[in-house]
């Protein structure tokens, strides 16, 4: 059911599936994709590690894959940081006061 992708010679022949779990592994060690795109590559690789069995030579470059998409940080997103929640609490209190004062509620 698989189709094998010839390479440039004919010794070199892979299946679709091997090509596209050494691309996963691959965009695993990007630090430039998204946090949605790493998600989704964590997800197809656990999802492929699961299906793998042994001995099968892509277990252990998937499992390394997994565990250094899992190492990296998560970068906050912009409303999670510190200065981000007091400027927010800040402007929400003028906004009330300015409120309070136009309506007469003070």
């Amino acid at each position: 059911m698989l189709r094998l992708i010839k390479g440039n010679d004919d010794v070199n022949e892979k299946s679709e599936l091997t090509v596209d779990v050494e691309a996963s592994i691959a965009s695993a060690y990007d630090t430039a994709l998204p946090a949605k795109e790493q998600e989704s590559v964590r997800r197809h690789l656990t999802f492929i590690l699961l299906k793998l069995k042994e001995p099968n030579t892509l277990i252990a470059p998937v499992q390394a894959a997994l565990i250094a998409i899992q190492s990296r940080p998560t970068a906050k997103q912009w409303y999670e940081h510190t200065a981000a929640k007091v400027i927010g609490a800040v402007l929400l209190a003028l906004v009330i006061a300015g409120l309070t004062k136009l309506f007469g509620w003070n």
